[in-house]
C-alpha cells in the first residue's frame, strides 16, 4: 500500500514535471515564432530600403546629369561673353 502510494505520488510528480516542461516548450515556441516574425519584418524593411536606395541613386544620377547640363550651359555663356568682349574691343579699337 505504501509502495502504491509512493508510486502514485511519483507519478503525480512526473505529471507535474511533464506539464511544466510542456509549458516551457510552448513558451519557447512562441518566442521562436516572435523572432521569426521579427526577422521577416527586417527582411521586408531591408528590401524596402534597397528599393529606396536604388530610387535615390537614380535621382542623384539625374541631378548629376542636370548639373552637368548647367555647367555646359554656363561654359557656353562664358565663351559667348568672351566672344562679345573681343568684339567690343575690336569695335572700340575701330572707333578710336
Amino acid at each position: 500500500m505504501i509502495q502504491a502510494q509512493s508510486r502514485n505520488l511519483e507519478d503525480k510528480r512526473c505529471n507535474v514535471e511533464d506539464k511544466r516542461c510542456k509549458f516551457e516548450d510552448n513558451r519557447l515556441i512562441i518566442e521562436v515564432q516572435r523572432l521569426i516574425a521579427e526577422v521577416q519584418r527586417l527582411i521586408v524593411e531591408d528590401k524596402r530600403l534597397t528599393v529606396e536606395d536604388k530610387r535615390l541613386t537614380v535621382e542623384v544620377q539625374r541631378l548629376i546629369i542636370e548639373a552637368q547640363k548647367l555647367i555646359i550651359e554656363v561654359q557656353r555663356f562664358i565663351v559667348e561673353d568672351k566672344r562679345l568682349i573681343v568684339k567690343d574691343k575690336r569695335l572700340t579699337f575701330k572707333v578710336s
